[in-house]
């Protein structure tokens, strides 16, 4: 194998990409995780007042409040549901730590100067292959967690269009 100066170049140029990529998709799982929080704790808002407006319903209450409220409660619960699974701790493959890359150097400096030069590229390659299974495994999760909080936020858009009908209900009710 000819090695050029510029090859190790070329690769450390995807190292530092993966890098930045890497860098990006922990923020996002930071951000995903911080919505699902916010949105627990906005249906946690909702499932009190639905408690507090459940206790005032009196026996001569209409099926459709009652069901509204039900429905509005089942949806917020669902909507907590699937936020929780966005904030459960999940395992991943980190990219390469500093004891990794330890190792693969000390493995690459075991080896005869003449050898280096040609296993230098490997080393390179292995580095980016670590970095790469890391980076799958996150954008993977990252995904799963961004559908559940889809899902989690179109629960809670449900369940305030139940509450906006049980509103509406309630005024006609009174009136």
């Amino acid at each position: 194998m000819n090695f050029r100066p510029a090859d190790h170049e070329l690769k450390f140029q995807v190292l530092t990409a993966y890098e930045v990529e890497y860098r990006d998709l922990a923020d996002n799982w930071r951000s995903l995780d911080g919505k699902a929080q916010g949105t627990v704790a906005i249906a946690g808002v909702f499932i009190g007042g639905a408690v507090a407006f459940a206790q005032r319903l009196s026996s001569d209450s209409s099926n459709a409040m009652r069901t509204a409220v039900g429905l509005g409660v089942l949806l917020l619960l669902v909507c907590v549901g699937f936020a929780i699974s966005v904030l459960r701790i999940r395992t991943v493959n980190a990219p390469p730590d500093g004891d990794s890359v330890r190792k693969l150097v000390a493995d690459l400096l075991e080896v005869s100067e003449s050898e280096r030069a040609g296993r230098y590229l490997g080393y390179l390659e292995d580095r980016v292959v670590a970095w790469k299974t890391g980076i799958d495994e996150v954008a993977s999760v990252n995904d799963s967690k961004a559908t559940a909080l889809w899902r989690a936020q179109l629960s809670l858009a449900a369940a305030i269009g139940a509450f906006a009908i049980l509103i509406v209900l309630q005024l006609y009710a009174s009136i």
